[in-house]
């Protein structure tokens, strides 16, 4: 069976690149007969990677490559070029891992539809970009022979919002890679990201693009009241690019008197990650949804304790290796927060915690579970 991968948006900065780049990788490493096409950009980090691991993937893995385009200009060349391309290359079964599959497909498709936000939450979605998504993925999900999704609380999302039968939906965890699971980082580079930071000791921490989902501006009240509440509490670093409404953080960090508490480390490379995570006192990802919460998981890898919201898949991932709370209660977040920082015991308990909650996850195992959709989606497509 040929498998064809649109994996053009593993060149974003964001959890669905890290998937679909990470599903490339871990596919041809299985005992599988299965070929893999990848269709990935040119000059990006996965090309390299792949053409690096093709001779140990013995002929299962061919790598088409395409130069980077404008966001519009990429949807425009999907929509049109996809489906020849993929019956060019004599796909049986088609894979789009970020939310579409494109039209006129001559072959079975599987979608990965990694949450329903643009239609639990739509008011935190761009407006244009929320117009698409609802023309697109439910014509993308009605179309697939089978529909991936990252968590069971997605599946149920899935299954209610977009009316999918059951059966035709699903739940596939995502995994977390081996380089986050790090006890401390090289003296040089803990040293180089604390200069970036400007954070000497012990800080609070949380990952994810700047945007309304992530709820960033109750998480920047909540520290307000934890700082009042506890003298001496360590500054909270927030890292990510910057999203859709980013500018109105700065106000509100200046309004509640926290500059120089409150630290925007910006995007922050994959390479750095792991070491950051690792020297947080703290993780935190109180947003209002996720369709699985890859930042948390990885936290927990890197052995940071978490809090993280009680809402939609975090509960499922973080399990009883964190501390939950209501992403909308001020008080709660701070008091977990407090509660936290004064009880270094458990600091350290979470931490063992989280760590064993993360080696449940791998990229093999998913790689592992969405190569039987292919094959349920090729039967069945």
């Amino acid at each position: 069976m040929r498998v064809f991968i649109n994996a053009l948006c593993a060149g974003n900065r964001s959890g669905t690149g890290r998937y679909a780049a990470e599903l490339c990788r871990a596919l041809p490493r299985l005992d599988a007969p299965e070929r893999f096409i990848c269709l990935v950009e040119r000059h990006s980090a996965l090309r390299h990677h792949l053409a690096a691991a093709a001779p140990q993937a013995a002929g299962r893995l061919e790598i088409l490559t395409r130069p980077p385009l404008h966001p519009i200009l990429r949807g425009l060349w999907e929509s049109t070029m996809l489906a020849p391309l993929a019956r060019r290359h004599r796909a049986d079964v088609f894979h789009g891992p970020a939310f579409i599959v494109p039209r006129r497909l001559a072959c079975p498709s599987v979608v990965t539809i990694h949450d329903c936000a643009f239609l639990r939450y739509p008011e935190t979605i761009r407006r244009l970009r929320r117009f698409h998504y609802r023309r697109a993925i439910p014509r993308s999900a009605r179309a697939a022979a089978r529909v991936a999704v990252d968590s069971e609380s997605a599946r149920r999302d899935a299954i209610e919002l977009l009316g999918l039968p059951p059966e035709k939906v699903r739940a596939i965890p995502l995994g977390v890679g081996r380089e986050f699971f790090v006890d401390r980082p090289e003296p040089q580079t803990e040293a180089r990201l604390r200069g970036q930071l400007g954070v000497s000791g012990e800080y609070l921490l949380t990952v994810g693009t700047l945007e309304p989902r992530k709820n960033l501006d109750t998480l920047i009240r909540a520290y307000a009241a934890f700082q009042t509440a506890a003298p001496g509490a360590p500054p909270l670093v927030i890292a990510g690019r910057a999203g859709w409404m980013t500018s109105r953080l700065a106000p509100l960090v200046h309004a509640l008197g926290l500059q120089g508490r409150v630290r925007f480390a910006g995007f922050v490379d994959d390479a750095d990650l792991p070491a950051l995570i690792s020297l947080a006192a703290c993780f935190l990802c109180v947003s209002y949804y996720e369709g699985f919460g890859l930042p948390a998981l990885e936290a927990m890898a890197a052995g940071a304790p978490v809090i993280v919201s009680n809402t939609s898949s975090l509960p499922e991932v973080v399990g009883e290796a964190g501390e939950l709370t209501p992403p909308h209660d001020v008080s709660s977040i701070a008091e977990s927060m407090r509660r936290l920082w004064n009880d270094r015991e458990r600091r350290l308990r979470l931490r063992e915690a989280g760590r064993r909650r993360a080696r449940e996850f791998t990229w093999e195992r998913t790689a592992r579970e969405t190569l039987q959709l292919y094959r349920e989606a090729s039967r069945h497509g």
